[in-house]
């Protein structure tokens, strides 16, 4: 995901439009679009998304605003990855509360 965002984001996006690195982006926002929407609407517990994903929610997420931004303007809906990002907020949030009881625990 990573070096397909970064490449079209260096040409502004051209090309990128209905090819198969748009297609495999938007399935990868949607995987974890639909966890956080079932974890926002309280169908599935959000701590347990958090610790079954932990970091990777974060570090997708660091990549991602630039194509989020690039379909929220193109399609002109506000909301496109809205839950994707709100999880990503919500589990660095928790990242860090679980990294800072951890430095504060005893050593072993």
């Amino acid at each position: 995901m990573r070096d397909i965002i970064r490449k079209y984001q260096d040409v502004n996006w051209e090309g990128f439009a209905e090819s198969a690195e748009d297609f495999e982006v938007r399935a990868f926002g949607s995987y974890y679009e639909f966890k956080a929407y079932l974890a926002r609407e309280g169908i599935i517990d959000i701590r347990l998304v958090q610790n079954v994903l932990g970091h990777r929610v974060t570090f997708d997420w660091e990549v991602f605003p630039p194509v989020a931004h690039y379909y929220r303007k193109n399609w002109g809906k506000k909301y496109i990855f809205a839950n994707f990002e709100w999880l990503a907020g919500e589990s660095a949030k928790y990242l860090a509360e679980i990294e800072k009881s951890i430095s504060r625990a005893p050593d072993c």
